[in-house]
């Protein structure tokens, strides 16, 4: 008995800093967007984000969508949610992150989604949509 609580003592810890690292990469990603670094952003992507997105259709991508959004006010995790090896993706975990989040001109919902895949957390997908 003391045995199995001990594994899932640990498990659990395991759990909870796969899911601290994870929303530190998406925090440290999304102050980057913010900066207008997104060049930057796309170089510290995730390798299947790259193969998915060239770098040109980003850069375009986040200025056509966070432009017109002003400046960054505030923003709050709203949802957490850990998927391991989902269909069509890299096997690995995902911390797939949800924020609330106001700009001076509009309320947004972002989701910044978070991987190990390549053996250490990186952005994999990042999507603005209306809240």
């Amino acid at each position: 008995m003391i045995k199995q609580i001990l594994v899932a003592s640990v498990f659990l810890s395991a759990v909870a800093n796969a899911s601290d690292i994870a929303e530190k990469e998406a925090a440290a990603w999304l102050q980057v967007v913010d900066s207008g670094a997104y060049e930057v952003s796309w170089q510290q992507a995730d390798s299947h984000f790259k193969e998915q997105v060239p770098q040109e259709k980003w850069i375009q991508a986040l200025n056509q969508a966070r432009m017109p959004l002003g400046t960054l006010v505030s923003r709050t995790k709203s949802k957490e949610e850990t998927v391991v090896n989902p269909p069509e993706a890299p096997k690995g975990e995902y911390s797939v992150i949800q924020y609330v989040t106001d700009f001076s001109s509009a309320q947004k919902t972002e989701t910044v989604t978070v991987t190990d895949a390549s053996g250490e957390w990186k952005v994999i997908g990042y999507y603005i949509n209306d809240r």
